[in-house]
């Protein structure tokens, strides 16, 4: 039996730097390190203007850092996201409320991507701060990511000590 991938969906407020930073970075994780599980990942804005680019301070650090370069346009969160996704990690408590209050499903799998992975507290927003926001706010994200992907290879090998579920 084939496992269908945990579907996560990742939600700040512009879709322009936290979320997908997160976004990048799970899938950047799950491709370049064999045995970490499989995921179907994405990010979302609740305030998104749609096809506004990259921050260019977090791609700067990302390039520094991985030396990759980050396609990408946001996009504007919907209902229908929310929906479809296994998991919604929000980077702040405002923003978990914001999406519960979009969707009557959103309960069960709406949650703080900190909390989500062990942590706790707000992942801060560096928009119109300095290179020391963006590096702070790109240590945040890896940290929680790497727990979360962490989090997707176990709950693989769970699935592989039962078969059937």
């Amino acid at each position: 039996m084939t496992k269908t991938p945990v579907r996560i969906l990742f939600v700040c407020t512009g879709n322009t730097c936290r979320s997908p930073t997160a976004e990048w970075m799970t899938r950047w994780m799950l491709e370049k390190i064999p045995g970490q599980g499989e995921a179907e990942v994405a990010s979302a804005g609740l305030a998104a203007h749609p096809g506004a680019p990259f921050s260019e301070h977090a791609q700067r650090l990302l390039t520094e850092r991985w030396g990759q370069k980050v396609d990408h346009g946001a996009r504007q969160l919907t209902s229908e996201m929310i929906e479809e996704a296994d998991w919604v990690l929000t980077m702040t408590d405002s923003q978990r409320q914001a999406v519960l209050a979009m969707s009557n499903v959103a309960e069960g799998r709406t949650r703080l991507l900190r909390e989500f992975v062990g942590g706790c507290g707000d992942i801060p927003d560096p928009y119109g701060g300095g290179r020391d926001e963006y590096e702070n706010m790109v240590d945040t994200v890896e940290q929680a990511v790497t727990a979360l992907v962490e989090k997707i290879r176990v709950e693989d090998e769970d699935d592989e000590d039962c078969p059937g579920q």
